[in-house]
């Protein structure tokens, strides 16, 4: 606790490698990076297929990168290499499996709370995302399939017959992976049309549409699902029909961690998005958030990075 640090970015994803590294081309001179798994860009690993496109271009918006860390059009794993290159070779403490529960603010000095241990620093960049806790359906999951209900593709064992479950890009990916390995993939989705999925994975689940590999239920929602005979889920849609499948994969979106926010004194709005000022300072002076925690929806690798190079310059100029 005698050591203060000047800078604690909390989550090794891009908000928060970008903000310990520029941090560190800023001149500060002690840097620490929290993350709560045992690996950096935790999102990325978990919820990205392997050789997912991870672009620079955006949900149609091409951002300018403002600071230190160039970054361009790569798939799943250079990504994952690129940021850890950052990681290790900068100068940045690191320590992972330090899950942060909490953050106060005595005067000028920020305590941060972690498993790994309590942190004294003088400015905290937020870098979470969201899909550290994905979102969950409202109804119950039977404790007796609960090992059969995923949120990622870890699990999938050969010759299952799976149902996914959402209507964004993540749920059209895991459906076109698992077709593709010709498995029994079908995917839900409440709507009719899928209207949020970029134009790369709008070509991919044409091919499998269009060649049979890939069922879907279209237009209706699951309503509720049940433990049946021989290890099956029984999944009951909303229109009175129903399904068996040996799996779900639910690729629902993201929580924003209100509660977390909460206990470090952030505000949030009505749609559930830290207070902040242009520079992603939150009410509390002194804390920043950026990348996926600090906007509704979500964002690509640059809006994290430019979010983390605002706020260090922010933090500079004030100081």
């Amino acid at each position: 606790m005698s050591k203060v640090y000047d800078l604690v970015a909390v989550g090794a994803g891009p908000a928060g490698i970008g903000a310990a590294y520029e941090g560190i081309q800023s001149g500060f001179k002690d840097v620490l990076l929290l993350e709560k798994m045992g690996e950096s860009s935790h999102t990325i690993r978990n919820y990205y297929k392997k050789g997912k496109r991870v672009d620079k271009l955006y949900k149609g918006i091409d951002l300018e990168l403002k600071g230190h860390i160039p970054f361009t059009d790569s798939t799943r794993e250079p990504t994952l290499d690129y940021f850890e290159e950052f990681i290790n070779t900068t100068g940045i403490e690191y320590k992972v499996w330090s899950e942060v529960s909490k953050i106060t603010k005595d005067k000028d000095i920020f305590t941060v709370y972690s498993n790994s241990g309590e942190y004294q620093c003088k400015n905290v960049v937020i870098g979470i995302g969201n899909m550290g806790k994905p979102n969950k359906p409202s109804y119950k999951i039977p404790g007796s399939i609960k090992k059969q209900v995923n949120f990622n593709l870890d699990k999938v064992v050969n010759g299952e017959a799976i149902l996914v479950v959402g209507g964004g890009d993540s749920a059209v990916e895991y459906a076109f992976d698992l077709a593709f390995r010709k498995l029994d993939v079908t995917l839900n989705y409440r709507k009719t049309e899928f209207t949020r999925i970029n134009d790369i994975n709008k070509k991919d689940l044409n091919s499998v549409l269009d060649d049979g590999t890939l069922k879907t239920v279209l237009g209706i929602d699951v309503d509720s699902i049940e433990d049946a005979d021989d290890n099956k889920i029984k999944v009951n849609f909303n229109n009175g029909s129903s399904q068996l499948f040996d799996r779900i994969i639910y690729a629902i979106g993201g929580t924003t961690p209100v509660d977390f926010l909460k206990s470090c004194g952030i505000e949030v709005d009505d749609k559930k998005v830290p207070f902040q000022n242009e520079n992603h300072q939150t009410n509390v002076e002194g804390l920043y958030v950026a990348g996926d925690i600090a906007c509704k929806g979500g964002g690509s690798v640059c809006l994290a990075l430019n979010h983390s190079y605002e706020a260090i310059i922010d933090i500079v100029s004030t100081n």
